[in-house]
């Protein structure tokens, strides 16, 4: 019987942590050229932290990094010139986080991420300094705290399944760090999926620059979600903002988006037109009741000569809901520059609000019947599953809701960089959120990384009972709920049994688990022994040639039920009649178990020992055999022989004859030129016959 064999090719399941704690590496100061982290180290920040022009630093998925609390302002500043290329999976996330203590996290115990890219930017002289100079590198490298160029298409990397939380730290008033602070990054630079919980500044702040994100969670923060200026012109598509009812900037005010061209309202350009869509703005008021912080303002506010517009998008229970600020900001909205089109307000104190020196009135310009603007009374009107759950959102449209129609992609502000859907707001029936974010964070320990699994091992099996018989099993042994498929295809598995394994097939199986990651592995079972080959015994030889009137007997007389190609004889019992001279028969014998062995007998008219009679025998090893079969017999004289290989359709593969000496004889056949399958050795003389199976499995 052989065994199985299991080969594990690959590994990338649920997430999970290892038991043990990972190591801790400090980093400090600067990185330079290509420096790589890895899952089974945890980092810490302290201080600031740069990646250095001409600098790459990769971050393997599910990482864990955490910004030291003990050191004000830890952070990591990725300069111009710098990348970074952060990419984690759904089930491997990359996470930046606060070293503090489960219990014991706040929010601004580190700085956040910084990004710095060449793309342009409205400032007077085309570059900008991060937080009124904080970020200047102490080692004398002004430029490391600069931003700003003249390269929109520049390249900083990718972050990609990212959390930050806890981050923003105050060098003073109005000069915060954020979640994700980004100034001047190109779009070149890859941002999608990456959520920002706890920020004490803006989520997310883009200061000029042209990148495109997508998919961005903004989490309990305490200033503005999404916050553009300095001519940030890039595109966004699928974001989510959840707010807490307690939590607001004191200072400036809490907003859903809050968008300036620059602090003075001025014309200088590149204007800020940045281009949002499918967005989902849940504000602090669940109810008309809800007590909330007095510094929250609105869920838009869009003033100082800003161009941005937002579609398909939904305000929810904000004190106002959108707020289109200032004369020049009113002359955008009248121009189409400034667009709200196809977004839902749904119980914001109040809904529309305008202020500037000229009288504007924003109601006709928000209701217009090409806008395609809807307002509601109450959030239960727009019907989402559980967009008030803070420790378990669920932000999609219930299966009645109507925010799943209504979107439109038709605005030419449209025609590239979004993916056009029917629905309005983030989500549709799939909750891109899962696995990857956490909304509880605080409970997190993160002693290591978020690692793979282990592929699934064999913990029982049974072979097939023959080959090519297609009754072999595998039991898997793992813990994890996985769906298998298979490579050829035809076994099934229910849970971790397989069954409908083929002997001498290598299968490549495929486990999936809730998240769709997969695992790979590879199985091939063997076969229990097939029938000894039977041999036969010339009960008469034909009368003449081309007689038909042979006989023979085949051996064993029980257990095997024979049958003759070509058809053209009488088979009873072991006993086979009506054999032409001359003629090959393969003659199948099949047992009890469906397996069968194959052999092939030919007469001449002259009455002719067989192998047994002669005490001929033939033995092959390796059999089965991959590359090459020896073939050995005893001649008892010297004599001419013919060695032929025969597949089971009675085909000649290969035939050689040649004179031999008496005693042992050896040949080696290359069995490369051979599919897998059985075949049948034939030794052939005047005076016998001799067959042996020869399998080959490669």
């Amino acid at each position: 019987m052989k065994k199985i064999i299991s080969t594990i090719s690959m590994a990338l399941l649920a997430i999970t942590f290892a038991n043990a704690q990972a190591p801790v590496k400090t980093i400090t100061g600067n990185l330079n050229g290509i420096v790589n982290w890895s899952n089974d180290t945890i980092y810490k920040l302290t201080g600031k932290v740069y990646v250095k022009a001409g600098g790459t630093l990769n971050i393997a998925p599910g990482t864990i990094i955490k910004g030291d609390v003990a050191t004000a302002g830890s952070c990591l500043i990725v300069t111009r010139g710098g990348k970074i290329n952060a990419v984690g999976t759904p089930t491997q996330p990359i996470v930046f986080t606060s070293s503090a203590t489960p219990g014991n996290k706040s929010t601004g115990d580190w700085g956040g991420i910084v990004i710095a890219g060449n793309a342009r930017i409205n400032v007077t002289g085309g570059i900008g300094t991060f937080e009124g100079g904080n970020l200047a590198n102490p080692d004398g490298t002004t430029s490391d705290g600069q931003y700003g160029g003249l390269n929109d298409l520049d390249n900083s990397g990718e972050l990609k399944y990212v959390r930050i939380e806890y981050a923003g730290f105050p060098f003073a008033p109005n000069n915060e760090l954020n979640g994700l602070t980004m100034g001047g990054v190109g779009s070149g630079t890859k941002i999608s999926y990456i959520q920002v919980s706890y920020g004490l500044d803006d989520a997310f702040e883009w200061f000029g620059g042209s990148v495109n994100c997508d998919h961005l969670v903004s989490f309990r923060g305490n200033d503005d979600d999404f916050d553009t200026d300095f001519g940030f012109s890039g595109k966004v598509q699928f974001g989510v903002a959840l707010r807490d009812t307690a939590v607001a900037d004191a200072v400036s005010g809490a907003n859903g988006f809050e968008s300036d061209n620059d602090a003075a309202g001025s014309g200088n350009g590149p204007i800020t037109k940045a281009i949002f869509s499918n967005m989902t703005m849940i504000g602090p008021k669940q109810t008309p009741t809800t007590t909330i912080n007095p510094s929250f303002k609105r869920g838009a506010h869009i003033r100082r000569n800003s161009e941005q517009s937002i579609f398909n998008s939904i305000f929810m229970g904000w004190p106002i809901g959108v707020h289109i600020d200032g004369d020049s900001s009113h002359v955008n909205a009248d121009n189409g520059t400034l667009e709200f089109n196809n977004t839902v307000l749904a119980a914001c104190t109040k809904n529309l609000d305008s202020t500037g020196g000229v009288s504007w009135n924003i109601s006709p310009w928000y209701n217009a019947t090409a806008s395609a603007n809807t307002i509601y009374t109450a959030n239960a009107d727009v019907m989402l599953t559980s967009p008030f759950n803070y420790f378990n959102p669920d932000f999609r449209p219930t299966s009645t809701s109507p925010m799943l129609t209504g979107a439109a992609f038709t605005n030419p502000k449209l025609a590239t960089g979004f993916t056009s859907v029917n629905y309005r707001g983030a989500f549709g029936t799939d909750d891109w959120t899962a696995y990857w974010t956490n909304f509880n964070p605080d409970t997190a320990a993160y002693t290591t990384g978020y690692l793979p699994l282990a592929a699934p091992t064999v913990a029982s099996s049974s072979p097939a009972s023959c080959v090519p018989g297609c009754d072999g099993t595998v039991t898997f042994n793992t813990a994890a709920s996985l769906t298998y498929t298979f490579l050829p295809t035809g076994p099934t598995a229910t849970g971790n049994n397989v069954t409908g394994l083929c002997a001498g097939i290598t299968y490549t199986v495929t486990g999936t688990d809730a998240t769709n990651s997969t695992v790979q592995t590879t199985i091939q079972v063997g076969a229990s022994a097939n029938p000894a080959t039977p041999t036969s015994v010339i009960t008469s030889a034909p009368s003449n040639t081309p007689g038909c009137d042979g006989v023979v007997t085949m051996t064993p007389a029980t257990g095997l039920v024979y049958t003759v190609s070509p058809t053209s004889v009488s088979v009873s019992g072991n006993v086979i009649s009506g054999l032409c001279a001359g003629t090959t028969y393969t003659v199948t014998g099949t047992d009890n178990n469906g397996c069968s062995v194959a052999t092939t007998i030919i007469l001449t008219t002259t009455s002719i020992n067989n192998a047994v009679k002669n005490n001929i025998s033939i033995d092959v090893y390796p059999n089965p055999a991959a590359n090459v079969a020896n073939i050995q017999f005893n001649l008892p004289t010297a004599t001419t022989v013919t060695l032929s290989i025969i597949d089971m359709n009675g085909k000649v593969i290969s035939s050689n004859t040649e004179k031999l000496n008496a005693g042992k004889n050896l040949f080696l056949f290359n069995t490369k030129i051979l599919t897998n399958g059985i075949y049948s050795v034939r030794l052939t003389s005047n005076e016998f016959v001799a067959t042996q199976k020869l399998s080959v499995i490669k």
